[in-house]
């Protein structure tokens, strides 16, 4: 997981660094916009302060808790056909790529795959905790104009 944002000071940001709780530390990539490497998330809640610190010495902390859900993940190979024709059944001639739409939640997608590839037909979504998880795909052509989505289709991650 990694961490953005932005700071601030009259006297300029120093530093900006990081702890979790349940081990791990570091220092952020910039200062008055800052984003963390890779944070390494133990099973469970993981409380994540932000430090921000001034030339003066001045510090400001923000803490944000991130609930690590599984310690096993799992793919989905999805696989699909191309399409020839629009909803209207005029033919599809500037097929330009697909979207993979997914979420924990029947509907609701937090997740968002681009595939800018028409001759793509397959794809594997992978790190995905245990849990129900929910996909659908759209096509887009040259010109940005996407389909409907698919039916959704339900996949078990054990």
């Amino acid at each position: 997981m990694r961490l953005a944002g932005n700071a601030g000071s009259d006297m300029g940001i120093f530093k900006v660094s990081w702890v979790n709780d349940r081990g791990g530390e570091g220092v952020a990539n910039g200062t008055d916009s800052w984003q963390t490497a890779s944070i390494d998330l133990e099973l469970g809640e993981n409380k994540i302060t932000v430090t921000a610190e001034d030339t003066a010495g001045a510090t400001t902390s923000r803490s944000i808790v991130v609930n690590r859900e599984s310690g096993q993940t799992g793919s989905v190979a999805l696989s699909w056909t191309a399409p020839t024709v629009r909803t209207d059944g005029s033919p599809l001639t500037n097929l330009a790529g697909y979207k993979i739409f997914y979420g924990r939640m029947s509907g609701i997608y937090d997740y968002q795959i681009d595939i800018s590839n028409p001759g793509i037909l397959t794809y594997v979504v992978e790190n995905l905790v245990s849990g129900d998880w929910y996909f659908a795909l759209a096509a887009y052509d040259s010109q940005g104009l996407e389909s409907d989505r698919s039916n959704e289709v339900l996949r078990q991650i054990s």
